[in-house]
């Protein structure tokens, strides 16, 4: 017999409890088991590792309370005839498990919570190092565009393939500060130095020259600029000046290329076979350029259709 024990003279002889408030509250823990204890029932707070500790020792009591025996001692189920506490026991050992299991349920539920909470705050974590690292990689791009931006807009607005035969008279559309040399008659918008011998705005039509007037034409970098004027109306502007076989030379900003976009002034980009439907050697000109331009009836020869400064060459003979 334990020291703490005392004979409770109301129990059966030979049956020793505890004092009768340790016996209730032992009576009462066994029935309720809380699932959260008392002193923590109305919060969750405490770091994460405190918290999966607190559930931790709660899952291993509730995997405790599966293996306890009926308390023998329990007034509940002397009560009664033998056929009374048997079904008291049957009922009880039935439902508690259920009840237990619930209990369970809940706890796991609450921990899967917290769990959940720390994969997220990984998460954010992980979250801010992935920013860093986009930081310093949008960094890099951004010098990598300011090189590309370098090597494909060199400061020279030259051609940089040998051009063709030209003839005698050559107009360069859009000449800008750096003329072409091989042109004889340069254009551009306005009068802003005296290498330019006519201005004119491209987008009003017709154009300061007579037919058949032209032996070349260069545009650099000048049509993707014009915003009012479409491929066939340029195409069919450009044939009228020119001489039958003369040359339309251009360059133009290549779809592949991400600097293509980003010139809020460019209106289009264009792709190696653009210019093939105005081209009857084409397939592109049996299968639908015949007949989106059929009333133009104005059609070119693709000389050649190259990369250049990453944006595209095309020398477009006029067919006569």
């Amino acid at each position: 017999m334990r020291e703490d024990a005392v004979e409770d003279r109301n129990a059966p002889q030979g049956v020793l409890t505890t004092s009768a408030a340790t016996e209730a509250l032992a009576r009462e823990l066994y029935w309720a088991a809380s699932p959260i204890p008392e002193h923590g029932t109305a919060q969750l707070a405490g770091d994460p590792a405190d918290l999966v500790r607190r559930w931790s020792e709660l899952e291993a009591t509730l995997r405790r309370d599966s293996s306890v025996h009926l308390p023998q001692d329990e007034p509940f189920f002397r009560g009664g005839g033998s056929l009374k506490r048997w079904i008291k026991r049957t009922m009880f050992r039935a439902l508690r498990p259920l009840t237990r299991r619930y209990d369970r349920i809940d706890a796991d539920l609450a921990l899967l919570g917290i769990e959940t909470s720390r994969e997220l705050a990984l998460a954010r974590q992980d979250n801010v190092a992935l920013t860093m690292q986009l930081q310093e990689m949008r960094s890099v791009l951004q010098e990598f565009g300011s090189t590309l931006e370098a090597r494909v807009s060199p400061p020279s607005l030259m051609t940089q393939q040998e051009l063709p035969p030209l003839g005698d008279v050559v107009l360069e559309l859009g000449a800008g500060a750096n003329p072409h040399p091989r042109a004889t008659i340069h254009h551009d918008r306005i009068v802003h130095s005296d290498r330019i011998d006519v201005a004119h705005d491209l987008t009003s039509f017709p154009w300061p020259w007579a037919d058949a007037s032209v032996d070349a034409v260069i545009a650099i970098d000048v049509f993707e600029h014009l915003k009012d004027v479409d491929v066939q109306t340029w195409l069919d502007e450009c044939w009228r000046i020119l001489v039958p076989g003369g040359l339309l030379v251009m360059r133009l900003p290549a779809w592949t290329n991400p600097v293509s976009y980003r010139d809020p002034t460019h209106h289009r980009v264009f792709h190696e076979e653009s210019f093939s439907y105005w081209d009857p050697d084409h397939d592109l000109y049996e299968l639908f350029g015949r007949y989106y331009f059929l009333e133009s009836d104005r059609w070119w020869k693709v000389r050649r259709a190259f990369r250049e400064f990453e944006d595209l060459r095309f020398d477009l003979e006029k067919r006569a």
